[in-house]
C-alpha cells in the first residue's frame, strides 16, 4: 500500500460513525487488513497488513487471488496490542511521557522513534486542538505481508497510518502532523508469518516442580531480596518456563514475552558461539560457577568499571507506575531476573557482589531443578499412540495466564509446529468465535484432511485438542477423548 492509503484512512475513518457499545476493531479490503487498537485515551494505533495472494490463470488470463482467510483479526490485533505493551514496558505510557514533559509531543515522537528502530517505518503523530487542550492520535503500523515469506521472516515494506474520529473537535481546530522514518528493532522480532493462537493468549508457560524443589527456589529468591535491599522484585525461569515471579501477572506476562522471544534467544546464540565453559575459571576442572550477566557488565574485571547495558522497565502502569533496572543473571538453563530500584545509580561493585553471591547458589539450584525435570520426563505417559497420531493440545487459563501447548514444539516462534497450517488457523478461528459460547461451551470440527479439532471453554479456561484419526466419528471423538 502506498501513501494514498494514508490519505484514504484520514478521509474515511473520521466519516464513519461506529457503534458506541462495540468498538471498531478492523477494516477489511481485498488487498489489505487494518487493525485498530486504542491503548490509552486519545491515542489510536493502527496496523496495516497486506493480504497474501497467489497467481492463477483463467481463460488464458492471469489474475491474483487474495487469501483473506489467512489474515485473522484476533491474531493480528493481539500482535498490535503486544506492540504497545512492549513499548509501555520500556518507555512508560504515552500520557505519562507527555506529563513528564508538559505535553511535549516532540519528546514522545522521539521515544517512539527510538523504540521502533531498524526497519523502515513511518510514525504519524497528530496534534489536534487549540492552545487550551491537547488531542492526539498515534499512527503506527508495520505494513507487512501476512503470508509465508522466503527466508523465514516477515517483509517490512513501510508503514501507513490512520486515526479515529474525535467527535468533540471542531473542524477548524488546528492540526499539525509530522511523519518520521526510523529503523525498527522491535518489528524484527514480530515474525508475523508465524503468529497464531499463542499470540492471542500471550500466556506464560509454568514449570511444575515438587514441593521440596519449589521451596528451595522460593527460599533462594527471598534470600536474594533480603541480602540486597536494592532488589524489589525477582523472577526465576528454567528453560524458558516460569518457576517464580514477584510481579503482578499482567506485568510478568510482558516481561516473560520479552525474555523468551528476544533477550534470552540472543544471549543463548552468543553463548553457543563462545562456548559454555565457566567464565571465572582458568581450568575446566576448577571449583567455580557458570553464572553470568545477560544484562549488565560483560567483564567484571574491566578496569573501566563499565556496568554494560541494563534496561529500565516500567511496571504497575495502570495503578502506581514504578520504574526498575532489569538485571538478568543466568547460570546454565536457569535465569534470574532482578528488578532493582530505578532511582538508584548502578555501580560495578553491586554487580560484583551479586555475581559472588548468585553464581555458586544458582549453579547448585540448577542441578536440583534439572534432576526434578529429568524425573518428570522419565515418568511413563501411558500413551500407546505414535508421536504423529497422538492428540495435540493447547491450553490457556485466563486466571493465572498459564498456557501449555504440544502443538508447538518450541517457544522460539520459528513455525516448528506439529499440525498443518490449516489446523493452526482453525484454532484461532474457534477462539475468535468463543464469545458465542458464553462462559461454557464446546465446538467440534472436522477438516477435509481428516483432522478433528475440538475447542472447549469453561470457567475462564480454554482447551483445544487436535486429533488425526481418519475413521473416527463425532460420537467416538466426543466420548473417547472428552
Amino acid at each position: 500500500m502506498g501513501r494514498s492509503s494514508n490519505g484514504r484512512n484520514r478521509a474515511e475513518i473520521p466519516s464513519v460513525t461506529f457503534n458506541p457499545d462495540q468498538p471498531c476493531e478492523s477494516l477489511h479490503t481485498q488487498k489489505s487488513r487494518q487493525l485498530y487498537y486504542q491503548p490509552e485515551e486519545g491515542f489510536w494505533m493502527v496496523m496495516t497488513v497486506n493480504v497474501p495472494s497467489i497467481s492463477k490463470t483463467k481463460d488464458g488470463l492471469e489474475y491474483m487471488e487474495y487469501q483473506g482467510d489467512d489474515v485473522q483479526d484476533n491474531v493480528f490485533r493481539a500482535v498490535l496490542r503486544q506492540a504497545y505493551h512492549m513499548f509501555r514496558l520500556f518507555k512508560g505510557t504515552f500520557n505519562h511521557i507527555l506529563d513528564r514533559r508538559a505535553g511535549d509531543v516532540t519528546y514522545l515522537r522521539q521515544k517512539l522513534d527510538h523504540f521502533y528502530s531498524r526497519v523502515l517505518m513511518y510514525v504519524d503523530f497528530v496534534f489536534l486542538g487549540d492552545s487550551g487542550s491537547l488531542f492526539s492520535a498515534l499512527w503506527f503500523c508495520p505494513n507487512v505481508v501476512a503470508g509465508p515469506i522466503t527466508g523465514g521472516d516477515a517483509e517490512f515494506t513501510g508503514c501507513e497510518g490512520a486515526c479515529m474520529e474525535y467527535s468533540h473537535l471542531h473542524p477548524k481546530e488546528e492540526e499539525s502532523c509530522l511523519r518520521m522514518s526510523a529503523k525498527s528493532q522491535y518489528l524484527l522480532t514480530l515474525k508475523l508469518n508465524h503468529c497464531d493462537i499463542l499470540d492471542v493468549f500471550q500466556g506464560i508457560q509454568f514449570l511444575p516442580l515438587d514441593k521440596q524443589t519449589f521451596l528451595r527456589v522460593h527460599c533462594f529468591v527471598n534470600f536474594v531480596e533480603a541480602m540486597f535491599v536494592q532488589v524489589k522484585h525477582t523472577a526465576f525461569l528454567y528453560n524458558d518456563q516460569l518457576v517464580w515471579s514477584g510481579l503482578e501477572p499482567e506485568d510478568m506476562q510482558v516481561v516473560y514475552r520479552y525474555l523468551v522471544t528476544s533477550l534470552l534467544p540472543a544471549h543463548m546464540e552468543t553463548e553457543l558461539q563462545g562456548g559454555s565453559m565457566p567464565r571465572h575459571s582458568t581450568s575446566p576442572f576448577s571449583s567455580t560457577h557458570y553464572g553470568r550477566f545477560v544484562t549488565g557488565p560483560l567483564n567484571l574485571q574491566d578496569s573501566c568499571g563499565s556496568t554494560g547495558k541494563v534496561p529500565k522497565v516500567h511496571i504497575n502502569n495502570l495503578t502506581c507506575p514504578e520504574s526498575y533496572h532489569l538485571i538478568v543473571y543466568r547460570a546454565l538453563s536457569a535465569t534470574l531476573c532482578l528488578f532493582v530500584d530505578g532511582s538508584l545509580q548502578l555501580g560495578i561493585d553491586l554487580f560484583k557482589r551479586l555475581d559472588v553471591f548468585l553464581g555458586p547458589q544458582l549453579t547448585s539450584i540448577v542441578s536440583e531443578v534439572a534432576e526434578q525435570c529429568s524425573k518428570q520426563a522419565s515418568t511413563p505417559g501411558g500413551t500407546t499412540n505414535s508421536v504423529d497420531s497422538a492428540p495435540k493440545f493447547v491450553y490457556f487459563n485466563q486466571l493465572n495466564l498459564a498456557q501449555k501447548s504440544t502443538v508447538h514444539l518450541d517457544s522460539r516462534r520459528t513455525g516448528n509446529v506439529s499440525v498443518t497450517p490449516e489446523v493452526l488457523r482453525l484454532l484461532a478461528d474457534i477462539n475468535a468465535d468463543k464469545n458465542r459460547l458464553s462462559t461454557t461451551g464446546e465446538v467440534i470440527l472436522k477438516t477435509m484432511s481428516d483432522y478433528w479439532v475440538v475447542g472447549k471453554l469453561s470457567n475462564l479456561r480454554e482447551f483445544y485438542v487436535v486429533i488425526h484419526q481418519k475413521n473416527a466419528n463425532l460420537i467416538e471423538i466426543n466420548g473417547l477423548y472428552f
